[in-house]
């Protein structure tokens, strides 16, 4: 029959000459506050409708009932069969009483009807039905990966198992125990929680090493990210670190209990990536528990000091950082540690920069920059002398401020520095801006747009575009500014940028609005700023600023 067409289902891939392998995901989930109506349509909302009402004809889906759906659904992952057997439970228990019992989905969930087969009376049924197919080595492999978190790529798997990983991985994603995606040609492999949760029953005894292993990767995966995070591999380094980080955080709570100088060791290589990224809070509470180890050379708890300083500046939790800073630069020196002592300069003239103690801060900067160029390192030099600059910038002194951030400027080309060089341009262009030099602020503003552009960070194009978008505002170039600000608008919206960003890009449209004359625009458009001044105190100086005819120019980029 050489039309014959068949379909066939299988939890393993059948290798049948002429097959075509589709994949079956999950069911769609439906989002929180999805309106009723849109609801009705998702499909595991719908595939637990149409088998509870089998169950119990007066189920259905209400204001009341549809957060629990929706809860429920979520938590199945859009498993059908899970979805079948919760549903299944629903002419016994309430939907409350399921969820309170969904962390024990693979025992509680369970099908009580004599027509159906062992492998689908319970998820534990289906999925030990799973794993006894698997070969001995594929058996250990789940297990140890059943430990790692979220998404994993083939190094970080090839590192817990201890040998090559792709074929094993292929493997298991045949078997339908992994999920697989693709991100520019680097495959990203992933496990449904349910699954995952099967696969630490059966290893429970194992965890300990597969974390130490664990702990022990991102060891030596640090040495790596510090070396090249602010330099051109930085965008490639934030997506791959991202799509690891539940990973990270993991293996660092691992070190954090039992190695801490290797937690440590961990928490200084990562910390760029951390303060990149806005997690603060998660670093100082690192480094307040490992401060408290007695296990800590002197030089780590200079480092781990400067960096807590840093998490509380960020925070703006001002009080505690002058002290922990100091206490750095003290056992720096002790030490003689200039690299370590030049960074602890860095962030207290960053302190007194942001509490605008200028001569102070100015004193900071040039400490640290005489404890750099002991060793001339500019990945050591450069954030220092773009952070004079800045310092310089606030307080007004332009020329000198540019005289800085050209030096930093020249270190960052050096190292290809990519972000840190696209700020240390934009800092020049709001210099040039307010010497009212058009023509360079405009040529150091789109270099940066440039760079920012090419590496994938919208904020910082966002950011350019409102200071190329001011520049077009002050020369009266109307139709030039309302371009910047579309530009601007979009970056802001496809790029999450902050709140402190919207403010100003807020600030700009009134600014226009009320040149073009249209002033209950304005009006709008302010009372908008006034509500992100009262949740952001630095928007609200700015504006107050802006309002009395000071430039935006946003520059808003200190460089730890």
């Amino acid at each position: 029959l050489p039309r014959l067409q068949a379909v066939a289902l299988s939890r393993h891939l059948l290798e049948l000459a002429g097959a075509r392998w589709l994949e079956l995901a999950p069911l769609p989930l439906p989002e929180p506050d999805t309106p009723l109506e849109t609801l009705v349509g998702n499909p595991s909302v719908a595939l637990l409708i149409d088998r509870a009402q089998s169950m119990r004809p007066d189920f259905a889906l209400t204001p009341t009932t549809a957060p629990q759906i929706v809860q429920l659904c979520r938590l199945l992952e859009g498993v059908p069969l899970a979805i079948e057997l919760a549903a299944g439970q629903l002419s016994r228990y309430s939907l409350s009483q399921l969820l309170q019992h969904a962390h024990e989905r693979l025992d509680w969930l369970q099908n009580r009807r004599r027509d159906v087969g062992y492998p689908y009376r319970s998820l534990q049924a289906a999925l030990e039905s799973s794993f006894a197919m698997l070969t001995l080595q594929q058996q250990r492999a789940f297990v140890q990966l059943a430990f790692l978190q979220d998404e994993v790529d083939e190094p970080l798997a090839s590192a817990v198992l201890g040998e090559p990983a792709a074929p094993i991985l292929d493997e298991l994603t045949r078997c339908s125990l992994l999920q697989r995606r693709w991100h520019q040609e680097r495959p990203l492999y992933s496990m449904l929680e349910s699954i995952r949760m099967f696969g630490q029953r059966k290893g429970n005894d194992i965890k300990e090493p597969v974390l130490a292993r664990l702990s022990n990767y991102f060891e030596q995966l640090g040495k790596q990210v510090r070396v090249e995070f602010n330099t051109e591999a930085q965008f490639p380094w934030l997506f791959r670190l991202r799509s690891l980080y539940p990973n990270l955080q993991q293996a660092m709570e691992w070190a954090v209990a039992h190695a801490p100088r290797r937690a440590a060791r961990m928490l200084v290589d990562y910390g760029y990536f951390l303060d990149w990224e806005q997690r603060w809070e998660q670093g100082r509470v690192w480094c307040v528990r490992l401060l408290h180890s007695s296990a800590l050379t002197r030089r780590q708890q200079a480092q781990l000091l400067s960096w807590l300083g840093l998490f509380l500046l960020r925070m703006e939790q001002y009080d505690p950082v002058e002290t922990h800073l100091q206490e750095s630069i003290r056992l720096c020196q002790a030490i003689r540690d200039w690299d370590e002592l030049a960074g602890a300069y860095n962030m207290l003239g960053l302190l007194y920069t942001e509490k605008r103690r200028f001569a102070e801060a100015d004193c900071a900067f040039a400490r640290g920059v005489k404890a750099a160029y002991r060793h001339a390192r500019p990945v050591i030099l450069a954030p220092i002398l773009h952070n004079w600059g800045l310092l310089h910038y606030h307080a007004g002194g332009y020329t000198q401020a540019i005289a800085h951030a050209s030096k930093a400027h020249q270190l960052y080309e050096q190292i290809r520095a990519g972000l840190p060089l696209a700020n240390t341009l934009n800092l020049l262009g709001c210099c040039y801006a307010r010497l009212h030099q058009w023509q360079q602020a405009q040529e150091y503003y789109l270099q940066a747009a440039a760079h920012y552009q090419s590496a994938g960070y919208l904020p910082g194009v966002a950011m350019v575009y409102l200071n190329l978008a001011e520049i077009a505002l002050e020369r009266g170039e109307l139709a030039e500014a309302i371009a910047f600000l579309e530009h601007a608008q979009e970056a802001y919206q496809h790029g999450g940028g902050s709140l402190h960003q919207r403010g100003n890009l807020l600030l700009l449209k009134a600014r226009l609005a009320h040149l073009q004359g249209d002033h209950a625009q304005a009006k709008q458009l302010l009372q908008q700023c006034h509500e992100i001044a009262e949740r952001v105190p630095r928007f609200r100086v700015q504006m107050e600023q802006a309002i009395h005819g000071r430039p935006l120019n946003d520059t808003d980029h200190e460089q730890p």
